[in-house]
């Protein structure tokens, strides 16, 4: 959204310790398919005194969804935490309330029932959503900071399968308890995964509770978890996000130390009053943060062992014969250099993955290609769901498709040699 109605400015939490964890969450979200929330530090002078370092967020409300996607105002739907109304008229909660009851009367390991729900709520988006919470180590959540919305339609159509269809998407606000449950540390072992599927919140761990019944879904879930650790969630992609906040902060973060006295090493009003202000508390945020960075991804896949039963992680390796040829898909990536990744070279290509949940890997050719084999011998089709118990290397072979014959779409009939003066076109 390049045009605002509104901005709101913001300090650094909902309590001085959290600065800057939302900051560098939402900057690191952004790379979802999910909405999440621009910013921008800035300092803040009020009649002339000096306030210090606050942010500038976008508002994710009925003006920011007709400026992005242009639907009316009066026909976006917000709801919050476990379906309150936040924008809209009294009565839009209903379909999320019936979707709740839905789940709790009806097994998701029917199909029938499952197709039903994809036609309520965008899949994808929700577990981007909860994969996002759950690596972040969000501790104010499932149970709170939780906002979704849908566009009005009588007749929802996932056909769509874009903004106007109708369905439940969801968004990120609020990661002050971030980064390990609190704003008093930041511990990379927080185990997000348990909360979120503790029935002990009820409504808030009932769809995601739920949709695991479905073993399909189930292997999808852990799945795009274990995609996303290796390509968004990569550490090196938290790591810029923590740099360039760090970046933004520095250059004045000791002036706002010095007027407000946070953050600060001391553990008490009094001693922060008499501290003599530095940025040493500040450093060992930082520090503690690029930390979590490097150690998250290994605490989460342990977790996700431990609570699916899980043998153990393995590397698959991908490759291709000729990468001008084809390339693969795996899960929900697709191996191209439009992926993030940590090499320069597209391939070979390694993730993790988990043994014990089935991964699919397909085989994509280029026009004028078409696949051949799989370097494993018992794998003859182009797309192949296979268990990977050790490190394994897989190859797609492609070969030039002699029967391939191009077909042009695009016809130009006028071609302007200057472009220095107008013609009038003669059809509109």
């Amino acid at each position: 959204v390049k045009k605002h109605d509104r901005l709101l400015l913001r300090n650094g939490g909902h309590r001085p310790d959290c600065m800057p964890r939302d900051d560098i969450g939402q900057d690191f979200l952004k790379s979802l398919r999910n909405i999440s929330q621009n910013n921008r530090q800035c300092i803040v002078l009020v009649n002339g005194e000096y306030w210090g370092i606050q942010t500038l967020k976008e508002i994710v409300d009925n003006n920011y969804f007709f400026r992005k996607y242009n639907i009316p105002k009066n026909d976006c739907i917000i709801l919050t935490q476990a379906g309150s109304l936040d924008e809209g008229v009294p009565g839009d909660e209903n379909s999320y309330n019936d979707l709740l009851n839905f789940f709790s009367l009806n097994s998701m390991a029917t199909p029938s029932n499952f197709g039903y729900v994809n036609t309520q709520m965008d899949l994808q988006s929700f577990v981007d959503f909860e994969c996002g919470e759950i690596f972040l180590g969000n501790g104010d959540w499932p149970n709170n900071n939780t906002k979704f919305w849908r566009y009005r339609r009588a007749l929802n159509d996932p056909s769509l399968n874009n903004h106007l269809d109708g369905r439940w998407r969801w968004l990120f606000y609020d990661l002050d308890a971030a980064f390990g449950g609190d704003c008093s540390g930041i511990y990379p072992s927080h185990n997000s995964l348990i909360r979120a599927t503790d029935p002990a919140y009820n409504k808030y761990t009932r769809p995601l509770r739920s949709l695991l019944v479905n073993n399909q879904f189930k292997i999808d879930f852990i799945n795009r978890y274990a995609d996303l650790l290796n390509s968004n969630f990569l550490s090196k992609q938290l790591i810029s996000s923590i740099n360039r906040t760090n970046g933004n902060y520095a250059p004045e973060i000791y002036q706002h130390v010095e007027r407000w006295r946070y953050p600060s090493v001391a553990n008490d009003l009094l001693s922060r009053a008499v501290e003599i202000p530095s940025t040493v508390k500040w450093n060992a945020i930082m520090s503690d943060l690029l930390d979590f960075a490097n150690q998250r991804a290994d605490k989460t896949r342990k977790q996700f062992m431990t609570y699916f039963a899980l043998t153990d992680t393995v590397k698959v390796t991908l490759d291709v014969n000729d990468t001008l040829m084809g390339k693969i898909k795996i899960n929900s990536l697709y191996i191209d250099k439009y992926l993030i990744r940590n090499n320069a070279l597209v391939y070979p290509w390694t993730g993790v993955y988990f043994d014990g949940n089935p991964i699919k890997i397909e085989a994509i050719a280029y026009p004028g290609y078409k696949f051949s084999h799989w370097n494993l011998i018992s794998d003859t089709v182009n797309s192949v769901i296979k268990n990977v118990s050790n490190d394994t290397l897989i190859t797609a072979y492609f070969i030039v498709d002699t029967a391939f014959k191009a077909t042009h779409y695009l016809y130009i009939n006028e071609v302007l040699a200057s472009n220095t003066s107008n013609i009038k076109d003669e059809y509109f």
